[in-house]
């Protein structure tokens, strides 16, 4: 019997490490070049206590630059690639395969991948983690993740709004001292596995706010996407049942009031709909109506609810976020705002949103234990046999297993 040899073995997790590369790509799309803290409707941050995130031209795996992420003395960090522009979302339906460089400095740290969409409600689809299984420390290595596979749930990848890397995630016992982690070159593609699944079934109705006079038409329109392409529509005006079964309906009022007008869109398998507001009114009125709603995780000042002022009047709604949630945007008459607060002069009827949505998780705090350094001791001299098989042999990947125990076994 021989020892193994410790050359060969670094050798062979050099050439699995070196030849990884996206193998399960097709067509692949370049989605970052990570030279940048910005991008185009988009940014990168960091949320953590002593964590900074910077541009690093020292040694990129492609390009001039990458991503550098520093965390000393912290409990873990979030890295967060986010649109700033609300509906500025990332179609990847038809590229559902992401695909990116890692380098990192220790690889005793745990690391899971997030993902968020949203375009009414936000949900977040998390990702098994990667760690010493798969890194080395200090050297790139290529992550394959397909985005249809989360842990739980089935994301729609035509509304992707963030991808966030939690750093020694919940459960951490040890903090991050003097940690780098690296990112480079993030692409985007389609499975090796087949086609991805249809995009889910949407609609929205267009105008979302419209104000007329008595017996004057009120015509509104409903776009369509996704399921299967083949669509039915019914509309409703408070809930009443109307006889126009097409795409745009016209409903002409007779009396003075707000009225909710509802389309319910299907594709024989799913069910979908949207809801607009139509205001009637008497031409030459001294008062509008102001509608104010706020989504779950909020709410504002005056609270949501119905009200009726003044023409000329000048309103200011102010909005206030639950523990947990952060203020997204506003939503007035359909337009999206990202003020802290809104001013109105009612000069017409207005309905106002304040959209919430869950805030990144902060930073566990948990003390540090005291664990004494495990005592191992082996033995000087002993053998170990073992057996060295060529396990795969592909497009620049190379794999070497080692079985250890008799050879005759």
């Amino acid at each position: 019997m021989r020892k193994p040899n410790l050359l060969l073995l670094l050798l062979g997790a050099i050439l699995v490490i070196y030849g990884a590369v996206c193998m399960s790509l097709v067509n692949p799309q370049l989605l970052d070049s990570c030279e940048s803290l910005t991008f185009s409707g988009g940014e990168w941050i960091v949320v953590g206590t002593n964590v900074t995130l910077s541009v690093d031209n020292t040694s990129p795996y492609e390009g001039s630059g990458n991503l550098k992420v520093t965390a000393n003395d912290t409990w873990n960090a979030m890295v967060v690639r986010r649109v700033t522009s609300y509906g500025a979302w990332w179609d990847l339906s038809k590229t559902p395969v992401l695909c990116f460089r890692v380098r990192v400095s220790d690889v005793s740290v745990p690391l899971y991948f997030h993902l968020v969409t949203a375009e009414n409600e936000w949900t977040v689809y998390r990702y098994s983690a990667y760690n010493d299984q798969i890194l080395t420390p200090n050297k790139w290595v290529t992550i394959e993740i397909n985005l249809l596979t989360p842990n739980e749930g089935i994301p729609d990848l035509s509304v992707v709004r963030q991808f966030t890397w939690w750093l020694n995630p919940e459960g951490a016992t040890t903090k991050l001292v003097n940690y780098v982690w690296e990112i480079d070159y993030i692409e985007v593609g389609a499975s090796e596995s087949g086609p991805p699944p249809p995009t889910p079934l949407s609609a929205s109705i267009s105008p979302s706010v419209l104000t007329v006079e008595p017996n004057q038409e009120a015509t509104f329109t409903v776009s369509a996407s996704g399921g299967s392409g083949t669509y039915q529509y019914t509309w409703y005006v408070d809930d009443e049942l109307q006889t126009e079964t097409s795409a745009t309906f016209t409903y002409v009022p007779t009396t003075t009031g707000t009225y909710t007008i509802k389309c319910v869109v299907s594709d024989g398998t799913d069910t979908v709909s949207d809801t607009a507001t139509l205001f009637v009114q008497e031409p030459g009125t001294d008062t509008y109506t102001l509608i104010i709603e706020a989504t779950e995780g909020g709410t504002t000042n005056p609270p949501p609810g119905n009200y009726t002022k003044s023409t000329d009047e000048t309103v200011v709604i102010t909005q206030m976020a639950d523990e947990g949630y952060s203020f997204d945007h506003w939503e007035v008459n359909g337009q999206v705002y990202t003020t802290e607060n809104v001013t109105l002069v009612m000069t017409q009827n207005y309905v106002v949103k304040a959209v919430f949505v869950p805030s990144p998780t902060p930073p566990l705090s948990i003390e540090e234990p005291e664990v004494p350094p495990p005592q191992i001791t082996l033995p000087a001299e002993e053998e170990i046999p073992y057996n060295l098989i060529v396990v795969g042999v592909g497009a620049g990947m190379i794999g070497l297993a080692f079985v250890f125990g008799d050879k005759n076994d």
